[in-house]
């Protein structure tokens, strides 16, 4: 078995099994978009269009003393002027390995709280992906941030449009707040892929800003947000033809 086999096996299933190990916390969410302005290219006639998109994610995150996982489903109508919605699904499931736990040492240092081997698997979508994430994450720790943690990746692809494998590096971060009263969290991800011989460099930039509903009209804190998403695509699917991506989303997100 070679080392891309074992670094995405080893964080998976260690990450999908609860054996020997605590958890720190679980979430599990179900969030409702609706946005304009999503980019799309015809490459029958070489036309940029635009559309606008209906999403329900369906999500959930835990951390453990062994690492973290990240699983979520995508279920999109993407919709225009002149067309019927079109359906689709896409999915993601990532994990991460804790270097330290493995080797039952403290591995930090300056803004790193721990090194970690990560893998992720992503599935479906527009471009029918079918690809295989391998690389190493730090979980690091920055003022006022809930987390930040950086990852880099060896992404073997297989899609529509590709099926040559490049490099990402992904940042995710949590920031949350209080205006008055009200409490906010300002999360999001950074995906930046680059160039090979059958696709350009790519770049997304995919925050969103959300209001603690729930707290505010006494459903319990944490259980309901409101808030926006915003999409800043370069080279979206790394297809230099088309435009660049700004999007903006209405969001509700439910927490169980």
């Amino acid at each position: 078995m070679n080392i891309k086999k074992l670094t995405v096996l080893s964080s998976l299933i260690l990450a999908t099994t609860g054996v020997q190990a605590e958890q720190f916390f679980t979430d599990t969410s179900i969030t409702a978009l609706y946005g304009t302005s999503f980019e799309a290219y015809d490459f029958g006639t070489s036309q940029n269009m635009q559309y606008d998109t209906a999403v329900l994610t369906i999500e959930n995150v835990s951390a453990h003393n062994w690492g973290d996982t990240f699983l979520f489903i995508d279920i999109t109508n993407n919709q225009s002027p002149s067309t019927d919605g079109v359906d689709d699904v896409y999915g993601e499931l990532s994990g991460r390995l804790s270097l330290s736990y493995l080797t039952n040492s403290d591995l930090s240092f300056g803004p790193v709280k721990d090194v970690l081997l990560a893998g992720a698997y992503e599935y479906g979508g527009g471009v029918s992906a079918n690809n295989k994430l391998y690389g190493v994450g730090l979980a690091l720790a920055v003022p006022a941030f809930q987390y930040v943690n950086v990852n880099t990746y060896y992404v073997d692809n297989q899609t529509l449009f590709s099926d040559v494998s490049d490099l990402q590096l992904t940042v995710t971060w949590g920031l949350p707040f209080t205006i008055a009263s009200t409490s906010w969290v300002f999360d999001g991800y950074i995906d930046w892929s680059t160039a090979e011989s059958d696709h350009s460099a790519d770049f997304h930039f995919n925050p969103q800003l959300k209001m603690d509903l729930g707290e505010l009209i006494g459903a319990g804190k944490g259980n309901i947000e409101m808030g926006v998403e915003y999409s800043y695509w370069i080279n979206k699917y790394g297809i230099s033809e088309m435009d660049d991506e700004n999007a903006f989303s209405l969001l509700a997100k439910f927490h169980f």
